[in-house]
């Protein structure tokens, strides 16, 4: 062999050697993929756009990429996902982020040598935003309410409340009817309410993240109509002027007031009877009564949320007056009679009879006791005689002054022919 060609084959064996022996070290030399610690960047806003970057710091060749959330493999058709690759990083893109996207994220590297990998927790923030606001409350006195005032958020928002006060609009509870169970309590308890819980108050949420948002509502405290008993005075006569007077000692005003006599209401129509009102007060006044006005009087007092009545008797007391008076009795011996005096009056008159004979006077009770029938009012003789004839009285007497009194006389005329 000629030595040019001799030499010339020894070049291309020495290079084939030494282009075997760099393939050979490289292998050697290469080894598993080592992932540069990352991680997502703070104070992420809900809504924005989120990315990081997988980077593989070694020497690594021929390396895959995969990329978990929380220890689930994430898809590359997921709505918000995206994952861009390369020979040496690959990097994770959300966007738009949101609330549902907090999560541990992991990126795991792989080769033929082995694997590396990394986990990041991506804390996505979110201002508040209102779930549940109070709307304004209508309560009576003594009720207990319960306000409700919840918002969403990352972190989860912190609920205080306040009362506004007229002037400085910051009075902070500070009564034990007005509880809230903790500083983060979305729910305030109202416990018998009194006047001083109307007002305007204000519920708070906040987490830090951009503006507190505020939202008021008002509690206003109703309450119904209470009337004072009141009664019609006593002994009230014929002839007399009345009043009385209904009055409402608690109730939010308007009020206004109705009047009824025995269930149906009263209508004013003559001089007799009149109502007057005052924004509290309503007095019903009667001139010159008399038992026609006799009777079951009810005042109603009315306002926004309720009513209440209250009812009273009245009676009114009259002297005695005749419906029937007994006349002058012409008759014979054997003869039966009859004679009647009848009164009115209130109370009811008590009748009473006597006989006037020889200026004496005798009562009919004290006599034979056929004078008498059933009722007081009335007296019988089945069979008169000689003895029957004179002068009667009947006295209607009810207490009431004056009584009254009738005279009438019997005459007998002898025998039936």
């Amino acid at each position: 062999m000629p030595a040019l060609q001799f030499m010339k084959w020894n070049a291309q064996l020495y290079l084939k050697l030494f282009v075997l022996a760099a393939v050979v070290l490289e292998y050697i030399s290469a080894d598993a993929p080592e992932i540069q610690k990352f991680s997502f960047q703070d104070d992420i806003l809900e809504g924005k756009r989120v990315s990081v970057m997988c980077l593989v710091a070694s020497k690594s060749k021929a390396v895959n990429f995969n990329w978990f959330k929380n220890g689930k493999e994430i898809s590359s058709s997921e709505r918000n996902l995206k994952i861009k690759n390369d020979n040496e990083f690959s990097v994770l893109i959300l966007d738009p982020v949101n609330l549902q996207d907090n999560a541990n994220y992991t990126c795991k590297a792989t080769n033929i040598h082995g694997s590396d990998q990394h986990t990041a927790y991506l804390n996505v923030k979110a201002p508040p935003k209102w779930l549940e606001t109070p709307k304004d409350i209508i309560a009576t006195i003594g009720d207990s309410v319960i306000v409700t005032c919840d918002a969403s958020g990352s972190p989860k928002p912190r609920i205080y409340w306040k009362k506004l006060s007229d002037k400085m609009n910051t009075t902070i509870f500070s009564t034990s009817k007005e509880q809230v169970s903790n500083e983060s309590s979305h729910q305030l308890k109202l416990s018998s309410i009194t006047y001083d819980a109307a007002g305007l108050y204000e519920c708070i949420a906040e987490n830090g993240v951009l503006n507190k948002i505020r939202s008021n509502f008002s509690v206003i405290v109703r309450e119904l109509p209470e009337i004072e008993k009141f009664h019609f005075k006593e002994n009230v006569k014929e002839g007399d002027f009345v009043s009385v007077v209904c009055l409402v000692k608690t109730g939010s005003q308007p009020i206004t007031f109705l009047w009824y006599k025995n269930g149906n209401e009263l209508i004013i129509s003559n001089k007799k009877m009149s109502i007057e009102n005052s924004p509290v007060i309503s007095a019903l006044i009667l001139n010159s009564v008399t038992t026609e006005n006799d009777g079951n009087y009810t005042c109603v007092a009315k306002n926004n949320f309720g009513s209440d009545r209250h009812s009273a008797v009245l009676k009114i007391k009259a002297s005695p007056k005749w419906i029937n008076q007994p006349n002058n009795i012409i008759t014979v011996i054997g003869d039966a009679i009859t004679a009647s005096c009848i009164a009115s009056g209130s109370p009811t008159p008590q009748i009473t009879w006597r006989k006037i004979a020889d200026s004496r006077t005798q009562s009919l009770h004290s006599l034979n006791s056929t004078y008498l029938n059933n009722s007081d009012s009335t007296i019988k003789i089945s069979r008169v005689s000689y003895g029957d004839s004179g002068t009667f009285e009947c006295t209607a007497d009810n207490g009431i002054q004056p009584s009254i009194k009738a005279n009438f006389t019997v005459t007998i005329r002898g025998r039936r022919v």
